[in-house]
């Protein structure tokens, strides 16, 4: 800023001008004190002027969330307590529901409307949507700035094998996850304790769990026969078995012929194996009926993703102790390992205005505070070393210890769910599930219904 020159030293000016002409002046000091504080206070306002107060920022949000749900109201607290903190940003949020994405930002585009700054939703439907469509803005950068409440680098308050996961192989971070899932198999942590039952590691100590619990004479495993709940167990034993690159390989194979792969076909023996430990009449059972018998211990294990607790927590009684375990490690498997992932998660869009601003708000939604009363609300939180909701503390094992993470389904989903479950799993994969079918007749029939899907496509 230019310094204003003083009506003290116009006047030495004049002085200095007048004694070269031969007079001596007389200065009344005291206008002089009175300009001088005149030009102080001018000064001191244009120093203002110059500096103004920070324009108002504001965020548009659109969640996944619908008005009244557990977590659209722990997102309205939260946006709540951060414009407190950060009054120069207004949140501009609207509760959307699960079709944010897919009706929502696609008519906005169509429309040319104006894109909010920041989304969330399921992250393959992220992904597919958008990031594929090159509209997310990466967060490699910002992840290595200090986290909302210390000191240490955002990103690394996250775990680790969830972060490298929601890369999807690419290069790039554009994903920031609130809620993080995978599968294995719940247990009733009493009837493992009565039976002086330890959680099995492999698949035979799996299979020698199940003869023991059949001998006692209670139910092994639960199921209901649903759609998408079927042909699950046979996507995670052939991840074990072959290894996710093996099993993605055969989806997307136009002949179906690779599904012949000895090590997929012993992924389908596994699943097989579970039809001897399923409760009587599971042919029949129509979700959510076996969720409700397991935590009415009418059986001791549920393959299920860990939204089980809270999805029965209205129905689980006092006194019922459940976790979860992965899914047993199989001999010689190409996967194992591997776990699956998925998560509930933030996207900044890329035509944002705001990005700074939009970062400091996810900052604040994954802080310590925030996160601990996601968990409070019975969701597992995503943060390195945060303690777990107690009916899926698991999960930690699960995550801790994979050598990788795969999206649900072995990834398949992701890739093409129509396939996988109005194909393959209604028309090919359902006889072996209720016992009908061998894992060698299955998959040729896979073969056939993945040639004839490929073929019938344009």
């Amino acid at each position: 800023m230019k310094k204003s020159i003083t009506l003290t030293a116009v006047l030495l000016l004049m002085l200095l001008l007048v004694a070269a002409c031969g007079t001596q002046p007389t200065i009344d000091t005291s206008i002089v004190d009175e300009a001088n504080a005149k030009a102080a206070t001018a000064e001191a306002a244009g120093s203002t002027e110059e500096s103004p107060a920070a324009e108002p920022v504001t965020l548009k949000v659109w969640s996944m969330y619908a008005e009244g749900e557990t977590f659209q109201k722990w997102g309205q607290q939260a946006i709540d307590a951060f414009e407190a903190e950060n009054p120069n940003v207004k949140v501009d949020v609207q509760w959307v529901g699960r079709d944010v994405v897919g009706v929502k930002l696609r008519n906005a585009v169509i429309s040319g409307d104006e894109l909010p700054d920041i989304i969330d939703l399921a992250d393959v439907e992220l992904k597919t949507s958008v990031i594929d469509e090159g509209m997310a803005l990466p967060l490699d950068d910002y992840l290595n700035t200090p986290a909302y409440d210390d000191s240490t680098p955002w990103g690394e308050t996250f775990i680790p094998s969830i972060m490298e996961y929601l890369k999807f192989g690419g290069e790039h971070a554009y994903l920031i996850p609130r809620m993080v899932y995978s599968s294995g198999f719940f247990y009733n942590k009493n009837i493992f304790a009565e039976n002086n039952i330890e959680i099995p590691r492999t698949w035979d100590e799996f299979i020698a769990v199940c003869e023991q619990l059949k001998a006692a004479g209670i139910t092994p495993v639960l199921t209901d026969h649903e759609i998408t709940y079927t042909i699950w167990p046979f996507t995670v034993a052939a991840t074990h078995t072959a290894g996710p690159d093996q099993l993605k390989a055969a989806f997307v194979d136009k002949t179906g012929e690779s599904w012949s792969n000895p090590d997929l076909v012993r992924g389908a023996e596994l699943a097989s194996q579970l039809t001897h430990y399923y409760q009587d009449g599971y042919e029949g059972s129509v979700w959510p009926a076996a969720q409700l018998e397991f935590v009415q211990g009418r059986g001791a294990m549920m393959f299920m993703g860990a939204w089980l607790p809270s999805e029965m927590a209205q129905q689980t009684p006092e006194g019922f102790e459940m976790d979860i375990f992965p899914f047993p490690a199989v001999n010689d498997g190409k996967g194992n390992g591997v776990n699956e992932a998925w998560t509930n998660s933030w996207l900044v869009l890329n035509s944002t205005k705001h990005p700074d601003e939009a970062v400091d708000l996810l900052k604040f939604f994954t802080s310590k505070a925030q996160m601990k009363k996601v968990v409070e609300n019975g969701a597992p939180a995503p943060l390195v070393g945060f303690e777990l909701p107690k009916s899926i503390q698991g999960l930690a094992d699960i995550f801790g210890e994979a050598t990788q993470l795969v999206g649900r389904q072995g990834g398949l989903e992701a890739i093409d769910s129509h396939l996988l479950i109005d194909v393959l799993e209604q028309t090919a994969y359902d006889p072996l599930f209720i016992g009908k079918s061998t894992p060698e007749e299955t998959m040729k029939a896979m073969q056939k219904a993945q040639a004839d899907y490929y073929q019938s496509k344009p």
